[in-house]
């Protein structure tokens, strides 16, 4: 009972088990404790023996009733089998008070409990939720030709590009356009004059916006080969970090945990970094119709260059594949949060978008999306996907944006939670005028956000880079 908080009596006519029964009781273990701080807008859980649905039941916290957003009962094994706790949502706002220390009460039919305190922030650490303006988008910048785009998610709205015209890697942020380096200047440092760019597979820049990876196939003379190369933006060095000497986009040779970058025969084709020097790379090969797709994983710290493999895929054509790690079919086509260490995959035919731990590869969470004529906006189970979410024939592939804190932006004006398990709106609609869409997954990739809630895209219609922001009132 270390981990559980109860309300005590004295009363000597009672039984032991039947006041044990009677009483309210909190959960304080490992994975069902709630967390010591909270944004407004944020949903708490608490877990254990709250006489539901027979008393009545209220949480305070500060001087405020918190409204009860969920109760339902949580059923969970124990080594002598099955046992069943209450569970309850209530929503944290900002009439509970602002600060720490924050006091919190539960109250089961006349008895109450005394809960360990909370902090009360005015906003949840990611994005802004529920903001009450309407949003339009703006354009930022328009490029010559369609760029590729590099990834990079550190809150601070700035945007990375390689220009296939120029071969400039741009910067795009509240200063302007900028230009990082060149791949004229890459093939100097790399003393490879000759260096012809074929293709430029993938990108990213690290959060602290201080070291460049890319990914490009390459023509030196009659043969092509795959370069995995380091630019650091601050004294502008460069590294070359792999080769793949060979023409043929598939793995080949023997792989194990513990191998050093250097001549491995891969072609990375995705990359990203953390804001700890780690860096993950998805392993590519040609499958029969001559497209690079992702057949594994893995990742090292940029300190050793040694890799870890995570998962390998069934894309893999023409044998066994070849790479280690965990077989993981469903991470084909993950949207990645390296920062969390999470991965999210989509089956839209399913209705369903799973989260897994990146490392260890196992599912953590699912959101299975309700019938079609529930609510958009609620709790998992309760609402449904985007209708453009659900279309079976899309594929199952989702590109877009993670957020701190467990959240994906699916919309928008949407985000799906999966710490507080809902589908929560965080402005009331977006004005797209001008920005027209036949299918907004295709159309708007997500690449970033700031500090003040807006969100950073690349529309793909008009080759224009947007960001979200707050709408003029006589457009209200």
């Amino acid at each position: 009972m270390a981990n559980w908080l109860i309300f005590s009596s004295c009363d000597e006519t009672e039984t032991y088990f039947q006041t044990l029964a009677d009483l309210p009781q909190l959960d304080l273990s490992a994975g069902r404790a709630y967390d010591a701080s909270y944004g407004t807008g944020d949903t708490l859980f608490m877990y254990g023996k709250f006489q539901q649905p027979q008393n009545p039941l209220t949480v305070t916290v500060g001087e405020t009733v918190a409204e009860i957003v969920k109760n339902e009962k949580y059923v969970y094994n124990q080594s002598f089998g099955e046992d069943t706790l209450d569970r309850i949502g209530i929503l944290i706002v900002e009439e509970m008070g602002l600060g720490k220390n924050r006091p919190v009460t539960l109250k089961s039919g006349e008895k109450e409990i005394i809960c360990p305190s909370i902090e009360i922030t005015a906003a949840s650490a990611s994005l802004k939720p529920y903001l009450a303006q309407r949003l339009k988008l703006t354009e930022i910048h328009s490029p010559a030709s369609e760029p590729v785009l590099l990834h990079l998610n550190n809150g601070k709205g700035s945007m990375y590009y390689f220009d296939t015209e120029t071969q400039a890697f741009n910067k795009i942020s509240a200063g302007g356009v900028e230009t990082v380096t060149d791949m004229g200047s890459i093939r100097l440092a790399l003393g490879s004059e000759k260096f012809q760019v074929h293709t430029l597979y993938a990108g990213a820049v690290d959060p602290q916006e201080e070291n460049l990876y890319f990914s490009v196939r390459a023509r030196t003379g009659t043969n092509y080969r795959s370069y995995f190369i380091r630019y650091h933006i601050p004294d502008k060095t460069v590294a070359l970090l792999n080769l793949k000497p060979n023409a043929g986009v598939r793995p080949s040779g023997a792989f194990q945990n513990g191998d050093i970058l250097g001549e491995l025969r891969f072609t990375v084709n995705e990359v990203q970094a953390d804001s700890k020097g780690n860096v993950l790379i998805g392993i590519g090969s040609e499958n029969a119709a001559q497209a690079v797709v992702t057949v594994g994983r893995a990742y090292f710290n940029s300190t050793q260059n040694i890799l870890t493999y995570l998962h390998n895929t069934d894309l893999f054509t023409g044998g066994v594949n070849p790479l280690p790690g965990k077989q993981s079919d469903d991470a084909k086509n993950a949207v990645i949060n390296l920062e969390e260490g999470l991965f999210y995959t989509a089956a839209f035919n399913a209705k369903t978008i799973k989260q897994y731990d990146l490392f260890k590869g196992n599912s953590l969470e699912e959101y299975r999306s309700a019938t079609q004529d529930a609510k958009t906006i609620g709790f998992f189970g309760e609402v449904t996907l985007p209708s453009w979410m659900r279309d079976a024939n899309s594929g199952n592939s989702i590109s877009l944006l993670t957020l701190p804190g467990k959240k994906i932006f699916i919309s928008l004006n949407t985000l799906l939670d999966f710490d507080a398990e809902r589908l929560i709106r965080y402005a009331p609609s977006v004005d797209t005028s001008g920005y027209e869409s036949s299918n907004e997954r295709y159309d708007f990739h997500a690449l970033n956000y700031d500090d003040e809630g807006n969100i950073y895209l690349y529309y793909k219609p008009g080759k224009q880079f947007v960001k979200t922001q707050i709408a003029e009132s006589s457009s209200n």
